[in-house]
């Protein structure tokens, strides 16, 4: 699945790309990724519209249309889930075989939005309740911004009997962490990925909290992960799969200790660590 490294690759090309641009029409062939609406409303409601800026919040994209006569300020609210790819095309020769949406626009170009497992998700809303829906109410901070703190993280893991790795990919203390990322993470900081979180001493949180930064941003420098199936909105892969230190790695020797790396299942997630170095 995307997480924050990759959505945000893919908003900054989208950014590069797509903004001033008009989206002229969109043809819809898969119509279950609409979350909130049906094909024929959001195609008369987006339509038209204006690309005025690209966000993101945690591994959702935000995508903010102009207005169009009267009508208020839409935003596109768009979850990659595992395999959705954001594409800007050229060339109409060349259809993506998952192709699940097309937005026409006025520049001549495409954004064709295809998921090869059809989980990936759109929702419709008026500008300012973006931040009500659903998926991100509830979203704690993101790791690169200054409210990600590290008092409020230490006091947050003592306060829950779950696992570390499940406090993490709960997006409610941290947000943009996935299965990836906190493997890292852990690893970095030293940290079982079992251990609870009452169990984190202070200055393991400390650890864990400057690892997560770090992997966080040298993700973003490299473009993501491509360990299967993401891609840029150019079709490229990322740059992080080459620095991964665990992730992927079971049955190899760990780069520190040179011992053998365990794959368990932590959280129902398949899990890779050091059993040396993250007693």
């Amino acid at each position: 699945m995307p997480e924050l490294p990759e959505v945000e690759t893919v908003r900054k090309n989208l950014t590069n790309e797509l903004l001033d641009d008009k989206i002229e029409n969109i043809e819809i062939y898969f119509s279950k990724m609409l979350q909130n609406t049906t094909p024929k409303a959001f195609v008369d409601l987006v339509s038209n519209r204006v690309i005025e800026h690209i966000g993101r919040i945690g591994k959702y994209l935000i995508i903010y249309l102009g207005s169009l006569q009267e009508d208020t300020k839409k935003v596109l609210i768009i979850h990659l889930r595992m395999t959705g790819r954001l594409l800007v095309i050229n060339d109409n020769t060349k259809v993506d075989k998952h192709l699940r949406c097309r937005f026409f626009l006025k520049s001549g170009r495409y954004l064709d939005f295809c998921d090869q497992r059809k989980f990936a998700t759109m929702a419709l809303v008026n500008k300012g309740e973006e931040f009500k829906w659903k998926g991100i109410a509830l979203l704690g901070p993101e790791p690169i911004s200054d409210d990600f703190e590290l008092t409020t993280f230490y006091k947050g893991l003592k306060k829950s009997k779950k696992s570390i790795k499940a406090i993490l990919l709960d997006q409610k203390l941290v947000c943009g962490l996935g299965n990836i990322y906190s493997d890292e993470a852990l690893f970095r900081a030293g940290i079982h990925p079992q251990k609870a979180g009452e169990e984190i001493s202070q200055q393991e949180a400390k650890q864990l909290f400057s690892s997560i930064k770090k992997v966080i941003s040298e993700g973003i420098k490299e473009r993501g992960t491509t360990f299967s199936d993401y891609r840029d909105s150019y079709g490229n892969k990322g740059g992080f799969q080459e620095l991964l230190q665990v992730y992927g790695r079971a049955r190899e020797l760990c780069f520190i200790c040179k011992n053998p790396l365990e794959k368990i299942r932590v959280a129902n997630r398949g899990t890779t660590i050091c059993p040396k170095c993250q007693k």
